[in-house]
């Protein structure tokens, strides 16, 4: 194996398999360490995947890799990208030959019993390996059972290092509480690491349980800004990963919170080393991002003005000092009490509105609520400007729509193939779904008439998360209300709009 720096072995590969822009985030994290690799905050994409499995190959020292989020899928109906078939294949090849590799967390991942199968022969297979992470995935009950059964034996028969002291201090947000046990064996602690169970790995932002009612009633703190700084701020917040996947009332909530905050020359709003969970965004003025005493970035306004972002999402030291450079400086600022329950505020309200929606869907409307939270999480929402096509007559039918917010018009062809307006729906309805049943072609535009909200489901995700698609209508349109949608999925050809 190579003795070249990891980072720049990933970068290779990236340009192998045509990664544009390597996660930053990444090569950082390379940089820093390999033993325990968490990518479960640094999104790669199947590309990104793959180049991080080839550069595995050249880190003989590493124990645990973690995947968690990366939405990997089993497959993939696009045939111009990268197969998720292709991608589990790879991590089987380079953990069979791995000669470290302990733990592997593919949790929140969607996916199915031919990934889980392979995980399991893996384990069987491979005696080092004493972790395989299957929660929040679509694999059966059994079948996990049957994965951690056999990393349970792999962990016998590979007796555990030196026991390693738990952390004698207070449980931090989202860590796990030490109960009963004095101490915990390095393979575990090496798991619970992966698995965000220490305070070695960077934790998330979530709790592991909280009072729904409770956070609903939460009142965010309000802060008088000028319009215009206002519009400065949720458009920046928008383009920001921390933000960019909050509903607009969320951005709009997070605005409002954000408290301004004045700075004179040497100040240090972060020491490298030191506690923090508050985030800044620069408004006027510059700071010096200062690590091992050296001058390594500038933070200012016109670039990157953001820092505490890592303090802020996990219980982690900040990673270096934020030194005033200029007589003054202003920033805005929010911590991380308040950035959780807005988040979760969020998240709360865009459930129960999405089932909500989805209740009305004649197909859907007799579904078990657990079945509806499955796809209500799953939905993803989009914005339309009047006059923007939304489904386009003769594409791929993969998707599946609810109006939250605003009105659509359904655009057919006649006999001769012009167009011919079919109907207009509005909030609440929902539009897509023959195509969707059937996987055919869609048979009609679909235009916004105003701007527009709405939330979508892709086929692929609505099987992962209820089975197959005509299956579920089986079990739910046996009333006369669906005579119709029986008449249209028995027909040859489909000669209305999508209705």
């Amino acid at each position: 194996m190579t003795e070249e720096c990891p980072s720049n072995i990933f970068l290779k590969y990236c340009k192998d398999h045509g990664v544009k822009k390597p996660n930053p985030e990444v090569v950082k994290l390379l940089r820093e360490g390999t033993e325990i690799i968490d990518l479960s905050d640094n999104y790669l994409g199947n590309r990104g995947l793959l180049a991080m499995l080839d550069t595995l190959q050249h880190i003989p020292n590493c124990k645990s890799i973690n995947l968690k989020g990366q939405k990997i899928y089993n497959t993939d109906l696009s045939p111009s990208s990268v197969k998720g078939n292709t991608m589990l294949d790879r991590l089987m090849e380079v953990a069979a030959v791995h000669p470290s590799l302990r733990v592997i967390d593919l949790s929140d991942n969607p996916l199915s019993n031919l990934a889980g199968r392979k995980l399991l022969e893996l384990a069987s297979k491979k005696d080092i390996i004493t972790e395989l992470g299957v929660s929040d995935t679509y694999i059966d009950g059994d079948l996990c059972k049957q994965i951690q059964q056999a990393c349970k034996g792999n962990m016998e028969k590979n007796p555990p290092q030196p026991e390693i002291e738990p952390p004698e201090d207070e449980p931090a947000f989202g860590e796990v509480k030490w109960s009963g046990r004095k101490s915990v064996t390095a393979d575990e602690q090496l798991g619970m690491q992966t698995m965000g169970m220490t305070k070695v790995r960077r934790k998330t932002v979530k709790g592991n349980s909280y009072d729904i009612e409770e956070v609903k009633r939460y009142l965010p703190p309000v802060y008088d800004k000028s319009p215009e700084d206002a519009n400065n701020l949720r458009e920046f917040l928008k383009g920001n990963l921390l933000f960019s996947h909050l509903e607009r009332q969320a951005v709009d909530d997070c605005v409002k919170a954000m408290q301004s905050i004045d700075f004179t020359e040497g100040d240090e709003p972060c020491q490298e080393g030191k506690a923090g969970d508050v985030l800044f965004i620069m408004r006027t003025g510059s700071a010096d991002v200062i690590k091992n005493t050296e001058i390594v970035d500038k933070k200012e306004p016109s670039g990157d003005a953001v820092f505490g972002e890592l303090e802020l999402m996990y219980d982690h030291p900040c990673v270096a000092t934020i030194r005033i450079s200029t007589p003054t400086a202003t920033a805005w600022k929010m911590d991380r009490e308040v950035y959780k329950n807005l988040v979760l505020v969020s998240a709360i309200r865009k459930r129960e509105m999405h089932m909500e929606h989805l209740k009305k869907v004649k197909f859907l409307a007799t579904l078990p609520d657990g079945d509806l939270i499955q796809l209500a999480d799953a939905l993803q929402t989009d914005e339309w400007d009047e006059g923007d096509t939304i489904i386009k007559h003769g594409t791929e039918g993969e998707f599946m729509y609810l109006i939250l917010e605003g009105e659509v018009e359904v655009i057919g062809r006649n006999e001769k193939g012009e167009q011919l307006e079919v109907c207009k729906f509005s909030e609440g309805k929902n539009f897509g779904e023959l195509e969707f049943m059937n996987n055919h072609p869609c048979v009609a535009d679909v235009k916004a008439t105003k701007r527009t909200r709405t939330a979508r489901i892709n086929r692929r995700h609505f099987e992962m998360c209820l089975g197959p698609v005509m299956g579920v209508l089986k079990r739910t349109t046996d009333g006369s209300d669906y005579d119709y949608y029986r008449q249209q999925l028995q027909s040859p050809t489909t000669t209305a709009g999508t209705l």
